[in-house]
């Protein structure tokens, strides 16, 4: 109770892994930059700025891999996720049901996992705000459920601060990785 930006966003992915019964709900996060912190940095439990090193002065650990709730990969890691390599599309709820129709996140996160904050509000003043300025109108940057390699994250469109959009909701840490995978296709 009493959260605000981040802190808030981060709460509504924990309590949506818990309600859908996630192993380590207190884990997940929101994949959503702010000025100060990228999501790349947050997806490792840190703050702060990729180009600065998260904050830390050691060497950054590695994180993922991702599935989707229904089993099937997003992407082995967060090198992999940063560089485009995106798997499967976020087409699922955390329940695992298949959502109807194409929707977008509040993400203010560039492909590389940094923030794109270009303006003095295209982070709703640290996601704090939920008004629409028709002075200065400035776009949170979205990201899309049906968008692999870029568009799930940097779909180059975005809203105003008083829209209303999901989030997308990652678990940090990291465990084994993926099992190899086959190219399927048709044997010449």
């Amino acid at each position: 109770a009493g959260a605000t930006g981040l802190d808030a966003a981060d709460a509504i992915c924990q309590t949506k892994a818990q309600a859908a019964n996630l192993p380590e709900p207190q884990a997940f996060v929101a994949w959503l930059s702010d000025r100060d912190n990228d999501a790349y940095c947050r997806l490792l439990g840190l703050g702060g700025k990729r180009a600065d090193i998260c904050g830390s002065n050691a060497v950054l650990p590695e994180a993922g891999p991702w599935v989707r709730t229904d089993g099937l990969p997003f992407a082995d890691s967060l090198s992999a996720l940063v560089s485009g390599r995106v798997l499967s599309p976020l087409l699922l709820n955390e329940f695992g049901q298949r959502i109807a129709f194409a929707y977008e996140s509040f993400t203010a996160t560039n492909q590389d996992g940094t923030g794109a904050i270009e303006g003095s509000d295209s982070d709703c003043e640290q996601w704090t705000s939920g008004t629409l300025d028709l002075q200065n109108v400035t776009f949170a940057l979205l990201g899309y459920n049906t968008g692999t390699t870029q568009a799930w994250t940097e779909s180059k469109t975005g809203a105003s601060c008083n829209g209303t959009r999901r989030l997308m909701c990652m678990q940090r840490g990291s465990s084994a990785p993926l099992p190899p995978r086959s190219a399927k296709g048709r044997k010449q």
